[in-house]
């Protein structure tokens, strides 16, 4: 029971969702088709691998008009537990994710939830042997993780056991095949009495953006500028009033906001918003629901550098757990 707890706080899902089953009957008719074939974890590599993204550049090809019309399960990664968070490298070959399921011994995890690495050679491929993150934390639960491009910075939530009260930390290292040294918590950014979840940095490490429920207000998004030796206080974003936000997922080029959503009182409804900006120096415009991803406990966790295609985490009656990663692709 407390396992199933902890993973409804750290995924920060609609409580109904883990406790009702699916009913494919109340999927949109105009949802993508979805792909469900374990067997590849991913849609075919396209031509957009590799490079990097400055804020005011682009890749050569951008989707950014067109609605997600396709989606494959991202088998590899999940388990029978639900997964948290997804962070992937810039090519999509390198995976940070936290999980309640021991990935290592592959059975549950009856301790802590713990943060794991995965590898693969391409996009087009499962992902391969998956390892421990050692963070340096002793008996605590870690949640969803998210880094800086380089592979440096690991910023993720983490709470002491059977506590639930999570909090946002930073870890670093030296290169990207070094281990992190010992995670402390980001301070500014924390609220004693809130719970602080979901955190995601830009590329650059110059800006983050995190769920909290503090000021006895339903979870909101908030964001903070980088300073020395960490953040600034974070503000609230107001991009949709009035509902329950989670997931907050940046663009590579820091002008694209992508969240889930739901009605405050019983979460339900649930929607992925996208809302946009004209440069990382502005505010963010009101955001507008895509109407094309429509699953049950929908989140999405991380978008690719042109944005063909947005990883969510989502439950579905063909998938391993409560919640599974899938990838939504669409064309330019």
């Amino acid at each position: 029971m407390r396992r199933a707890f902890v993973l409804i706080v750290l995924a920060v899902a609609p409580l109904f969702v883990f406790c009702s089953a699916y009913d494919a009957g109340d999927e949109s008719e105009e949802a993508p088709p979805r792909g469900d074939d374990a067997a590849s974890d991913s849609l075919a590599s396209g031509p957009n691998d590799g490079g990097s993204i400055e804020e005011g550049t682009a890749p050569a090809v951008r989707c950014t008009s067109s609605q997600f019309t396709r989606s494959q399960h991202v088998a590899s990664i999940s388990s029978p537990r639900g997964e948290i968070g997804l962070w992937l490298s810039d090519d999509e070959t390198e995976a940070y994710f936290g999980s309640t399921f021991d990935h290592v011994s592959k059975q549950d995890a009856t301790t802590l939830s713990r943060m794991y690495r995965a590898k693969r050679a391409s996009r087009g491929q499962s992902f391969g042997e998956i390892v421990e993150v050692p963070l340096g934390l002793i008996n605590r639960d870690v949640g969803t993780a998210t880094l800086t491009q380089d592979r440096l910075t690991i910023i993720f939530t983490s709470a002491p056991f059977a506590n639930f009260n999570f909090d946002i930390f930073r870890a670093t290292r030296a290169s990207p095949s070094a281990p992190f040294e010992q995670a402390g918590a980001l301070a500014t950014l924390n609220d004693p009495n809130a719970l602080d979840l979901t955190p995601f940095v830009s590329d650059k490490g110059d800006e983050l953006f995190f769920v909290s429920s503090r000021n006895g207000a339903p979870f909101r998004i908030y964001h903070a500028r980088a300073q020395q030796g960490g953040f600034a206080q974070p503000a609230e974003l107001d991009v949709v009033p009035g509902r329950s936000l989670f997931n907050p997922v940046l663009s590579h080029d820091g002008r694209t906001l992508y969240f889930a959503g739901t009605v405050v009182a019983d979460f339900s409804d649930r929607k992925v918003y996208r809302a946009h900006r004209p440069s990382v120096t502005e505010t963010f415009g009101p955001a507008l629901d895509v109407p094309e991803l429509t699953g049950t406990g929908i989140s999405p966790v991380w978008l690719s550098r042109d944005e063909c295609r947005l990883y969510v985490a989502e439950e579905r009656p063909t998938g391993l757990g409560s919640l599974d990663y899938y990838v939504y692709e669409r064309d330019p």
